[in-house]
């Protein structure tokens, strides 16, 4: 199994049941999977804002009987789990375009949407 997340691919065998580590990810990232032999490839868009662990299924190419499921959870540095983000702060009701940008890229919607354009779009 060859995993890319941004820069850094971690490779191992399937039955190694050791868990893959990656640098601190952005809400945008886009996880690239590969199995040897090259069976299949699946992306992911990670979602924000998903504090203990996510869990996704992942289609491995065309063929939606070939599929992967997996957790990925958030780590810092130097291995303990990050502190829940803060809650995001209330709209007022004549919130201006700017205002309205500040929200979605607190939240992470912004870079969500823009990971799902990027998987499409390949």
């Amino acid at each position: 199994v060859s995993l890319r997340a941004g820069s850094v691919r971690r490779q191992a065998a399937v039955s190694s049941g050791r868990p893959f580590r990656f640098p601190k990810l952005e809400p945008q990232d886009v996880l690239k999977f590969e199995i040897l032999q090259k069976i299949g490839t699946g992306y992911v868009v990670l979602r924000p804002l998903q504090g203990e662990g996510t869990h996704y299924k992942v289609s491995l190419g065309e063929d939606s009987n070939m599929a992967a499921e997996i957790e990925v959870k958030p780590y810092s540095a130097d291995g303990a789990a990050p502190a829940d983000p803060g809650s995001p702060a209330k709209e007022s009701t004549q919130a201006s375009a700017k205002d309205a940008k500040d929200y979605l890229e607190s939240t992470g919607v912004l870079n969500f949407v823009q990971g799902v354009l990027q998987v499409v779009i390949k």
